[in-house]
């Protein structure tokens, strides 16, 4: 277990001062008692206000990064859940509404931390320090501001992100923003993503492993492109951030997310968690009741999340390495249990998605795993798609994949495998599935691929469209702001 700086900042001082207004369904929210004429006034209070940003991504137990994960993961073919509350339907069916609180959520927790960004560099402007270390925490904050505006516009399309600070640091300003177009959110993404890139370093020392690096902000340029189709862009980039030398597969698919291994080098953008304070909770979700820890670690186990039995049929059983995280066996009081032939009705829905293995500090339900968000192989695998969009089935791409594949063990492809592009896109899909399982790219690449709908309908979903692809705008921050209009179909 490893203990990080930026942990410490975060959860030691609840960090930064900013009123929050303006953007929909939003009240004044102060972080501690500080007060911008106090705060910040030197480079450790501006350190500490950058890292306020950071805390605003969160952890498992925050909503931030629990809902961008479950919203991309839950709504998905690659999940069940064993537990009956009605929220779980409401994803896997497509129930949701304006009003659903796993909608509303988001939509909130990420417009607030939007306005907490920008209004903390403006606040980090008038402090007079080191200029270079300024302009790095700055950067920091813009490749924040391109994940969190990527996340909105994913989740709900263009959104009213009031960028002004002199609207959003007053918060008895009234400002009804209408919605942007298209245009101005993918240019906004790009800016703030490319003054991340600009001002960032390649690495940083182990006490500030977690803080945006280029490699980081041109992830979520490689997202960015991939989700609008803009294939050469994405070739591009995911090219720069193998041309940045930093990233590379580890030669076992478990110890990327082992605790043993953290900070290694296929890991892009993490979120560092220790035991104490901001930890991973992962395990409790996924371990069913009568899992018994081989290392006598006293793990919590609520048993709720599946992987369902036909997502785990699409790998080679003995062969694949990557069933190492996903269990059809467990260890038991009783011997070792087959979850696939096993009568139990829990064990019906499907294998256990172990992605992070066991922290042997851990008294039950923390674990100090860092929750791995963006890694390398990603990389590969969307510039296999995006060279097979642009160029039709070719070799390069299937090498790409075959990377993938050796590190797994899993039976090399041919080219002659596949008629042609088409057939090899569908391949592609389903071996991101496979390398990606349950680190919420899911939702993402169905959509891509024009399978999102189709999938929820197997599932059991009526009356749903393509309009589902996007969530709804809240009403409750229509109520606030009635220039803001619905996505169709709501």
């Amino acid at each position: 277990m490893k203990t990080y700086h930026i942990n410490k900042i975060i959860t030691s001082l609840l960090v930064i001062f900013t009123m929050v207004g303006c953007e929909g369904n939003l009240e004044p929210v102060t972080y501690n008692q500080l007060s911008p004429s106090n705060f910040p006034k030197n480079v450790e209070d501006v350190r500490t206000a950058v890292t306020g940003c950071y805390s605003k991504m969160g952890n498992y137990h925050i909503p931030n990064w629990k809902n961008r994960l479950i919203m991309n993961t839950a709504t998905t073919d690659e999940f069940t859940c064993f537990w009956g509350h009605w929220s779980w339907e409401n994803y896997s069916k497509f129930l949701w509404n304006s009003s659903s609180e796993s909608v509303i959520s988001p939509y909130t927790e990420y417009v607030q931390a939007h306005t907490i960004c920008i209004n903390t560099i403006e606040r980090i402007k008038q402090v007079s320090m080191n200029e270079e270390l300024k302009h790095r925490y700055i950067a920091e904050i813009h490749g924040l501001i391109s994940m969190i505006s990527y996340t909105l516009y994913d989740f709900y399309g263009p959104v009213p992100l009031v960028t002004d600070t002199k609207i959003t640091m007053n918060p008895n300003t009234t400002f009804l923003p209408q919605r942007p177009t298209q245009e101005w959110m993918i240019k906004y993404i790009e800016d703030n993503a490319k003054l991340a890139i600009d001002g960032t370093p390649k690495i940083y020392a182990e006490s500030d492993f977690g803080r945006v690096t280029q490699g980081t902000a041109q992830m979520v340029l490689l997202k960015l492109y991939m989700h609008e189709k803009m294939w050469e862009k994405a070739n591009t980039v995911a090219d720069k951030i193998t041309d940045l030398g930093v990233y590379q597969l580890q030669n076992s698919y478990k110890s990327i997310f082992s605790i043993a291994n953290e900070q290694n080098s296929e890991i892009i953008w993490a979120i560092p968690q220790n035991i104490s304070d901001m930890f991973n909770q992962w395990l409790a979700h996924v371990l069913p009741s009568p899992y018994v820890s081989p290392q006598g670690i006293p793990v919590q186990k609520w048993g709720g999340y599946k992987v369902p039995w036909d997502m785990y049929n699409k790998f080679e059983e003995r062969v694949d390495e990557r069933l190492s995280c996903l269990w059809r066996y467990i260890n038991t009081n009783d011997g070792i249990l087959d979850l696939k032939t096993s009568n139990e009705d829990w064990a019906k829905l499907g294998a256990i998605p172990v992605k992070y293995d066991e922290d042997p500090a851990s008294t039950g339900l923390a674990h100090g795993n860092d929750l791995v968000v963006y890694r390398y192989a990603e990389v590969l695998l969307s510039k296999a798609e995006a060279l097979n969009e642009m160029n039709g089935l070719n070799q390069v791409s299937v090498d790409l994949v075959n990377q993938i594949r050796n590190r797994a063990k899993a039976t090399p492809i041919t080219i002659d495998m596949f008629a042609d592009k088409d057939q090899f896109n569908n391949y592609i899909l389903d071996e991101r599935f496979r390398e990606l399982f349950c680190e919420g790219a899911r939702r993402e690449d169905l959509i891509r691929h024009g399978k999102y709908v189709e999938k929820a309908i197997e599932r059991g979903a009526v009356d749903v469209n393509d309009n589902y692809n996007l969530f709804p705008i809240p009403q409750s921050a229509r109520d606030e702001n009635p220039q803001i209009n619905q996505n169709p179909g709501y």
